[in-house]
């Protein structure tokens, strides 16, 4: 999609008004929202009285505020223009001063990583609200074939980057047991799903190569989703004792970090002598050795479809199995009704959840381990994957940006593309009437407490506000 058209999209420019001017005004809009100051006009052009005096940039250099500003005598020392929490780059791509990224990033000049007229189809696991889920959790209804997330948001910024060629048809998978392995199938080229990258995933059950993953673009972090009377009595791992019983579901790194950190399996996934395990052929008990393991990229057969888990002492949990058909829901259910008393997902779902029921549910047992999530495709698509994983890390500014900043504001890959086409237009030249003199945009970008390797400068405009420029 051409960058003037997203920007139409998304209000930043109308072509049937003076792009200068709405641009201007839409900069002093977003800056007044910051708490950066107050906009009016003056002699009839738009003035912002964004600081006062003096800005002292991280380069430690002192630059006077320039341009149509209202200067008062005390100055302002500030190593950010931002500080915790978001921080708002408008970027004002002006002749003469221009941005843009590397060419092998950036533009319609950069490389195209599908061919022309090829669309990839992308498996997604259609229960993992808020990362990726469908509308609708209904197999038979059509909700549930619109995909929603932080997935599904990042995959229609890569469709809108002009030149990248990506374009995807997208489809509900409900079943989470081995998803990563549904890439190697031909009804996929890629899925995803909040899955999370780990080497045993690579490899099918004889231990042949089948997937391969992207580098990442979310963080994971394991936790315990309780009740909120519960909070103080399920406060970490070690709280959980043989009458705790904790909900899972089979196959995911919630199940097998549980496992871990309470003992009941090694770091192999190797079942502590005595577990109980009923499953439908019946019930198995462990010997201590390899014929019976768990880990997050499968388990030994005669664990599959288990139900319950009995720990072999009183210093470990009983773990119940829900969720294989109806995905968490049902383990949400269940936590409501009593029937478990503490959830083991991730931290982000945990927390998506514990908001949306108003305080009756909240986060404990933080792990301290981190995991990233990626995209898998089969074996002999590395190229693919590559090129792929090099638009994400535009998208997500090598993964400074990620689900907080888009949990606080869902459009930043979109206006992270729009940028990316930007750039491709200073690249490329154009003649489009509506941009006089150069190519301009003001895009957003959101990192929490960036540390940037290059000086900050409030760039004087031509017939604009001073912004804050990269």
């Amino acid at each position: 999609m051409p960058a003037t058209e997203i920007l139409n999209a998304r209000g930043i420019w109308d072509p049937q008004r003076d792009f200068g001017k709405h641009l201007t005004e839409t900069v002093i809009k977003r800056l007044e929202r910051q708490g950066l100051g107050s906009a009016s006009r003056k002699r009839g052009r738009w003035t912002t009285w964004a600081w006062r005096g003096m800005a002292r940039l991280r380069c430690g250099k002192e630059l006077p505020v320039r341009g149509d500003l209202m200067s008062k005598p005390d100055s302002l020392s500030r190593a950010r223009l931002i500080g915790k929490g978001v921080l708002v780059m408008l970027c004002l791509i002006a002749a003469g001063c221009t941005y843009a990224p590397p060419v092998e990033q950036g533009g319609r000049s950069a490389e195209r990583c599908v061919e022309e007229g090829r669309v990839l189809n992308v498996g997604f696991y259609a229960y993992f609200a808020p990362v990726s889920y469908s509308a609708d959790g209904d197999p038979d209804s059509e909700g549930f074939q619109t995909h929603l997330g932080y997935e599904a948001d990042l995959l229609t910024a890569l469709e809108a980057m002009d030149g990248a060629g990506f374009s995807f048809a997208r489809h509900p998978i409900a079943v989470w047991d081995d998803i990563w392995l549904q890439a190697r199938t031909p009804q996929y080229d890629i899925v995803g799903g909040g899955i999370t990258i780990l080497d045993s995933r690579t490899v099918d059950a004889a231990g042949r190569k089948a997937v391969v993953f992207t580098a990442g673009h979310v963080a994971f972090r394991q936790s315990l989703l309780v009740r909120a009377e519960d909070e103080d009595r399920l406060a970490g791992y070690a709280d959980l004792t043989s009458g705790v019983r904790v909900g899972a579901l089979a196959g995911t790194t919630g199940e097998f970090r549980l496992l871990e950190l309470v003992g009941l399996v090694d770091a192999d996934g190797v079942l502590a002598a005595g577990v109980q395990v009923e499953t439908p052929a019946g019930m198995v008990v462990a010997d201590g050795g390899p014929d019976y393991v768990i880990t997050a990229a499968g388990e030994s057969d005669s664990l599959a479809g288990r139900r319950h888990l009995q720990p072999p002492s009183d210093g470990m949990p009983q773990v119940v199995y829900l969720g294989d058909e109806t995905g968490e829901t049902e383990l949400f259910e269940a936590l409501e009704k009593g029937r478990i008393d503490a959830i083991a997902r991730g931290e982000i779902g945990n927390r998506e959840t514990a908001y949306a029921r108003g305080g009756e549910f909240v986060v404990t047992a933080l792990d301290e381990d981190v995991e990233y999530g990626g995209f898998a495709l089969t074996a002999g698509d590395e190229e693919l994957a590559a090129c792929l994983q090099r638009k994400i890390n535009w998208l997500t500014d090598d993964q400074r940006i990620g689900y907080a900043n888009w949990r606080e504001d869902a459009g930043v890959f979109m206006r992270r593309a729009a940028l990316w086409n930007a750039a491709a237009l200073t690249q490329e030249g154009t003649t489009d009437s509506n941009v006089p003199n150069a190519r301009r945009i003001a895009s957003d970008s959101y990192a929490e407490a960036r540390e940037l390797d290059s000086c900050h400068y409030l760039w004087d405009g031509t017939d604009g506000p001073d912004v804050l420029f990269l």
